[in-house]
């Protein structure tokens, strides 16, 4: 059944690199957005490598208007959206994301007697301007524990820890 208020946030999360967070985010967006489910889905690219952003400009032969970190500079997630079909829609990621951490510190210094809360939940407010307008938000983060990751973290409803799977 649909989400008719906002949309349910899903992360992939894990500290290592290579475990399939990229293809498990990416796969999820695609297929949930299918004819066959019908959801209307975000996917966001918030790792500095931009492999989902590669892999689903390159499958949709896209070009993205501006990445993740340029949004939230402009505090407009909005201008960043690129349809890659009726349902799916992506805001790209790009290295520029690592300057999230300066943006954070610059915008709320220590002096603010909140800053640790202002740096942690900044882009979920900038989210809830547009949850409205989907079933699911899937981020991409990348492997780091760092608050950049945490700004992720804390829009989540759901966060998926992937492991890596191997014989042994």
């Amino acid at each position: 059944m649909k989400n008719k208020n906002k949309a349910r946030v899903l992360i992939n999360a894990n500290q290592k690199g290579g475990v399939g967070k990229t293809t498990t985010a990416t796969m999820e967006a695609v297929i949930a957005a299918l004819p066959n489910f019908n959801f209307k889905v975000l996917l966001i690219d918030w790792d500095g490598q931009g492999n989902a952003t590669s892999l689903l400009g390159k499958t949709f032969n896209a070009n993205f208007p501006c990445s993740i970190m340029h949004c939230i500079e402009n505090n407009d997630l909005q201008m960043g959206i690129t349809e890659l079909s009726e349902n799916l829609h992506m805001i790209a990621g790009a290295k520029d994301i690592k300057n999230l951490v300066y943006f954070l510190e610059n915008k709320y210094p220590n002096s603010d007697p909140n800053f640790i809360e202002n740096r942690t939940f900044h882009f979920s407010k900038l989210l809830d301007s547009i949850k409205d307008n989907y079933d699911f938000i899937i981020i991409d983060v990348g492997p780091s524990t760092d608050i950049k990751v945490d700004n992720a973290m804390v829009c989540a409803d759901y966060i998926t820890i992937i492991q890596e799977t191997q014989t042994y």
